[in-house]
């Protein structure tokens, strides 16, 4: 950046961007790693996952790659709520809707997100339009590194971390693609406080 500030020579400037994009590649890279393999310091609390949704989508729905998805709420409008670190579950929502306009590849396209509780468990279902995956890479998805996305653009960390994150919650992520028909990852919690006893 010091460098980038005090040349003038468009060629070494435009060299030193594609290095600074590289680094902050390898820096976020590293910073997922490390939060993934430390215990987390943030605490846990009863979370509407009702709001959880909508955070994550305001984070992400006006970007430009969004700028041709249509995003559908339906929100069961009584849920209970569930004991779990509200900045963790934001990051696997993200991640998940991320994933969904990736999967547009610049398209239009739908999104559509439904909140519901079945028994004792909170589903938080994801569905998308997309291209799909294929049947040898959804075996594949949750492996650390693994990722069909170019080169450059995705780091195959991002579904690993949030499946330990939804481990760690006693949650679990479950999908289900076609080949060019879309994918659908559908998010489960307990309906358990603290105690470990079932909230209705």
């Amino acid at each position: 950046q010091v460098i980038q500030r005090t040349t003038k020579d468009e060629f070494a400037r435009d060299n030193l961007e594609l290095l600074k994009n590289q680094i902050n590649r390898i820096a976020k890279t590293i910073r997922q790693l490390v939060d993934f393999s430390r215990p987390s310091s943030y605490e846990a609390r009863p979370t509407d996952v009702n709001e959880i949704v909508k955070e994550a989508l305001g984070m992400i729905q006006y970007g430009k790659k969004a700028s041709g998805v249509q995003f559908h709420l339906s929100l069961a409008p009584v849920l209970p709520k569930v004991h779990v670190v509200q900045d963790q579950l934001v990051q696997v929502f993200i991640n998940i809707l991320m994933n969904a306009i990736d999967a547009m590849e610049g398209e239009k396209g739908d999104v559509y997100i439904t909140t519901r509780k079945e028994n004792a468990v909170l589903k938080i279902i994801f569905e998308d339009t997309g291209r799909g995956i294929a049947p040898q890479d959804l075996r594949k998805i949750f492996d650390p590194f693994y990722t069909t996305k170019k080169p450059g653009e995705g780091t195959g960390l991002g579904l690993w971390v949030s499946y330990g994150i939804m481990k760690n919650f006693g949650g679990d992520i479950q999908v289900k693609s076609e080949l060019g028909k879309g994918s659908t990852f559908t998010v489960l919690l307990p309906c358990r406080d603290s105690s470990g006893e079932e909230r209705i």
